[in-house]
Parts: structure tokens; sequence; C-alpha cells
């Protein structure tokens, strides 16, 4: 169990977190976006691109609320896609 995430950097390719564990160590792990969406089995497109952004958090100064808004146009946008619009 991780008490709290003490860094996040993020960057377009990948995002590298720091956390604090139970017993005091610190754990660091860079995760990138696009071999998560691999491992599963995302399919690429807008669900891909979705993936990214979530991970990406409000780590580039975006607010919540931005970050949101922009998730729900790439699933807007994903769903006119797959109806032929």
């Amino acid at each position: 169990m991780v008490d709290e995430v003490i860094k996040y950097d993020a960057h377009y390719s990948k995002n590298t977190y720091t956390w604090i564990l139970p017993d005091g160590k610190e754990f660091t792990a860079v995760i990138d976006p696009y071999v998560v969406s691999k491992a599963c089995s995302v399919g690429g497109g807008a669900i891909e691109h979705i993936l990214k952004k979530a991970m990406r958090g409000t780590g580039k100064g975006h607010t919540m609320e931005d970050l949101l808004g922009e998730i729900i146009e790439c699933a807007n946008r994903g769903l006119q896609i797959e109806r032929g619009e």
C-alpha cells in the first residue's frame, strides 16, 4: 500500500511517479502510456488518446476541469468516427 505520491513528472510519452512506501522508502516507476495501452489491448485511436490524457493528469498545468473536457472531446470524436460521421 502506498501512503502518498510525493512527486509527479508528466511528459508526453512517459510518466514518472514516486511514492513513499509504508516503510518510509521511496519507490519510483516510469509508466509509458503507450506500453500500458498495448498491455491492456486498448487498440489505439480515441481510447488510447484518452488513456494518455488521463495518465498525464494535471501535470502539464491543466485544471481538472480542462482535463476532463479534453477527455470528453476525445470520447465524442471517437464516437463520431465509430458512427462514420
